[in-house]
């Protein structure tokens, strides 16, 4: 048996093994809305590109070689959903804080706000289109199912992926002065197209299909954000992320990343998703507990070397067997989106790393046994 594995075999190996579809993700995920825009729409059934006007023929656009360049590296350091997904991270501080010091009315910043997501949507659908798909061949709309691979946490950034897409939607509309209702729904559409959209080429191409389970994601990310602002005005519960270099990826530089810059995307080991919620807005307004201590729920896993079955791995003592196995966290956590400052710049700050879950002390449960860790991510 030893001399028929070879080492670094596998066993079952993962049929989706290159998508790693993580949203940290896996995406940070880029912001844009595709609202009904005569002259403009993407050409599905060859998924090319898109095509203006009314210029029949199928026109790719052309990339700028920077702009390729870049792409194609952003691409090849993670998952295509983990790329949008950083892109969206820094949209958040940058664009969606301090757009306030734009001295525009009502009109102008609605229509500012629609003109700069139609932009960001078809300029992010191109350079997909141009960076990612084009490399695989293209075939009639189907789908696939992914939904044992790396034990979720796929499924978890693609919710969280879709819920911060959708609540800069929120906010830029708000800020354009559309009323709370309209910029709920529009907002949690915005995330929910966007993450779609991905899905959509997805099932056009044969390396991949669309999936079920992460659209199903997406529609709970997209809801997240809409039930809690329907119910509440607010969002008491929100998504943060941390992240910690893993033993593994040695194991697998190619799928789950080599170097910190690309594990960061693609090494479900050392990511981590939470759930924080904000304990001083479940309590009477009267109340003196601190508005930016949180209560945060985390979920990760250990040992996922691939998407499905075992690792085996060869050592100077034998064959080690590496499985998958889940863990999950409870940690205090400071929101740092409800601190407050009259500076302009730790607003910005605290916006762009909001997301970000802090390293505190947190209790572990992984197979049945309860531990505690110190000031970790």
């Amino acid at each position: 048996m030893a001399e028929q594995l070879q080492k670094d075999s596998v066993l079952r190996y993962p049929i989706d093994d290159i998508r790693l579809s993580t949203d940290f993700n896996k995406k940070w995920g880029l912001m844009g809305y595709s609202s009904p825009f005569s002259g403009l729409m993407i050409d599905w059934r060859r998924n090319i590109g898109i095509r203006f006007g009314q210029n029949k023929e199928n026109t790719s656009l052309k990339v700028p070689p920077n702009i390729k360049k870049l792409g194609n590296q952003l691409i090849q350091s993670g998952s295509k959903v983990s790329c949008l997904l950083l892109w969206l991270v820094l949209s958040e501080g940058i664009v969606g804080q301090p757009i306030d010091s734009l001295q525009l009315d009502g009109p102008r910043r609605l229509r500012t706000v629609i003109a700069t997501e139609v932009l960001l949507y078809t300029g992010t659908m191109v350079a997909l289109d141009q960076l990612w798909y084009r490399d695989y061949p293209r075939q009639s709309f189907h789908s696939f199912n992914d939904n044992g691979q790396w034990l979720q946490m796929d499924k978890v950034g693609h919710a969280m992926t879709t819920y911060y897409v959708g609540l800069l939607g929120m906010d830029s509309y708000r800020w354009a002065g559309m009323d709370e209702k309209r910029s709920r729904y529009w907002g949690g559409a915005t995330g929910w197209l966007f993450l779609s959209t991905v899905e959509i080429f997805d099932g056009f191409s044969e390396e991949w299909g669309f999936s079920w389970g992460d659209f199903g994601a997406n529609t709970m990310g997209a809801a997240m954000l809409i039930g809690q602002d329907a119910a509440w005005g607010e969002q008491r519960i929100t998504f943060k992320f941390s992240f910690r270099e893993s033993p593994y990826a040695q194991l697998r530089p190619g799928t789950l990343g080599d170097g910190w810059h690309e594990e960061v995307l693609k090494d479900y080991n050392g990511q981590t998703y939470w759930l924080s919620a904000n304990v001083k807005s479940f309590l009477q307004e009267e109340s003196k507990f601190p508005d930016w201590l949180s209560l945060a729920v985390g979920y990760g896993v250990d040992q996922q070397v691939v998407g499905e079955g075992v690792y085996i791995r060869q050592t100077d003592d034998g064959f080690r067997r590496l499985a998958g196995v889940r863990q999950f966290y409870l940690a205090p956590e400071v929101d740092l989106w409800r601190i407050q400052t009259e500076s302009k710049v730790l607003r910005t700050v605290f916006r762009t790393i909001g997301f970000i879950k802090l390293p505190l002390p947190a209790l572990v449960l992984q197979n049945g046994k309860l531990r505690s860790q110190g000031f970790r991510f």
